[in-house]
């Protein structure tokens, strides 16, 4: 049976990597390293004994499993631009400027971000309803935009962990052979402590954050600006509302969002303010107003602001099609597995080996379906169930993504709220706190394993228990 030796898959990943880091410091794109990972890929597959023909068709298998998240993100593109155009993110602004001045804006984001993507069960598609929005009252009112950042995305990514239609969720509940229930009530015992420290630590850093005189007056500004320039009013928000019910309705995102673009356009058609010629610009440039201080504080959006990204996306699931479909990855889980000798061992590597895997290929499925596929019988010779791989999954697979600078979910991010990785990485509390919570969990868990069928006072009272014991013998 074909498949690339694994020097040589060990070959292509050290060199991707180096190469996308390079590229990020750099050049601030990772589609070089990705370029050169797929050439070099391509090359091992033909040196490997496989026919030009079937490892193309490995890349466009890699790349039909991105072709969705291809087409959102060039649909945000253009929504987030007519919704500028329309008036529609005015009237967000503005709902927002009236409605939040009275909270702890950085919680509250957190809060309304989790909610969100527990119905809506996808982070991205939750980033493109609130992100913009959130982001700009925030930066408005005074708040750092890595913090408002780091809320965001902390809140988003709680729905595709424990979302029951969350596609990670389901992928992982697939790969593992476990139950989409199963998999909810096992997150929420690592996830639900995680909620609540980061709530903690949104609602002291907002506590510093308090909206003064000085953002009122910017504030009021920025409103009188809003309603010089647009016709703000409930009828702006039927493309939100319908894309938030669409989304309730479980219609898929990708429909979802072509109705609210079609409704956007109805909206400034009916209006008459631009011409249809000037409409088509908006969506592909972006919205971009002459006035300069309006340009500053509502722009931007359209397809092209997209093209990086989609070709991101398109190159490293090329890339990760190439490495699934060849079978390279496979020896190098089984000599993983070897090196495992304790339960609570094996939660820590897979975790760093799924992390690993977001990193090298940028694609969050692959750190869900290589460890879900080749590590079930591992964990069971272990003494451990699917439930804790599947778990363990959802707690490092998904949600590291957005802490990857290269990663598709985070250049997805960075494109919709317009600040770095980097920015928003020391503030995503959930994400860099249940990687680390899981592992601390499970090691708790195999250490009071002995002990857990028996009473209370054996846990608790071990000592006495002991000596109980040998007394009576």
């Amino acid at each position: 049976m074909k498949t690339i030796k694994p020097n040589y898959t060990i070959m292509i990943l050290m060199t991707t990597f180096i190469l996308i880091g390079l590229g990020v410091y750099f050049l601030n794109t990772a589609l070089i390293g990705l370029f050169f990972g797929s050439v070099l890929s391509l090359f091992f597959c033909l040196k490997s004994g496989f026919t030009l023909r079937e490892s193309v068709k490995m890349i466009f298998l890699g790349v039909k499993n991105a072709k969705i998240i291809v087409m959102i993100m060039a649909l945000i593109g253009v929504l987030s631009a007519l919704w500028m155009a329309s008036g529609t993110m005015a009237t967000l602004m503005d709902f927002g400027f009236t409605h939040l001045l009275n909270y702890n804006l950085v919680l509250s984001i957190f809060i309304i971000t989790g909610i969100f993507s527990l119905i809506l069960g996808t982070s991205i598609g939750t980033l493109s309803v609130l992100g913009i929005p959130l982001m700009e009252i925030g930066t408005a009112l005074g708040i750092p935009p890595g913090i408002i950042g780091g809320a965001l995305v902390s809140g988003i990514y709680i729905g595709d962990r424990i979302s029951p239609i969350s596609s990670s969720l389901n992928l992982n509940a697939s790969m593992t052979g476990t139950l989409v229930i199963d998999n909810i009530k096992t997150g929420l015992k690592t996830i639900g402590p995680v909620i609540l420290l980061s709530s903690l630590l949104y609602g002291l850093i907002g506590r510093g954050y308090d909206v003064g005189n000085t953002h009122f007056e910017k504030v009021s500004i920025i409103k009188d600006l809003l309603h010089s320039n647009f016709n703000l009013g409930l009828i702006n928000l039927i493309p939100v509302l319908l894309l938030t019910l669409l989304a309730l309705l479980k219609v898929k995102i990708v429909y979802g969002i072509i109705i609210s673009i079609l409704s956007t356009i109805i909206l400034i058609l009916v209006r008459g303010n631009v011409e249809l010629l000037e409409l088509f610009s908006i969506m592909f440039y972006g919205f971009h107003p002459e006035n300069i201080a309006l340009n500053e504080v509502i722009s931007g959006g359209g397809f092209l602001s997209m093209i990086n990204v989609i070709f991101v996306i398109l190159f490293s699931t090329g890339f990760s099609g190439i490495l699934e479909h060849s079978g390279g990855i496979k020896p190098l889980i089984q000599r993983f597995s070897k090196m495992v000798k304790r339960p609570s061992q094996l939660v820590g590597k897979t975790s760093l080996l799924a992390f690993s895997i977001n990193m090298v290929t940028c694609n969050q499925s692959l750190a869900i379906i290589i460890p879900g596929r080749f590590l079930p019988e591992t964990f069971e010779e272990k003494g451990l169930t699917r439930l804790n791989l599947s778990r363990t999954l959802g707690d490092t697979s998904v949600v590291t993504v957005p802490l990857i600078p290269w990663n598709v979910n985070a250049i997805a991010i960075v494109s919709i709220i317009g600040i770095s990785t980097i920015s928003y990485l020391p503030y995503a509390f959930l994400c860099l706190l249940l990687p680390f919570y899981n592992i601390l969990y499970e090691f708790f868990e195999q250490k009071n394993k002995p002990f857990r069928n028996r009473g209370f006072t054996a846990r608790i009272f071990k000592p006495l228990h002991d000596l109980l014991v040998h007394q009576k013998s």
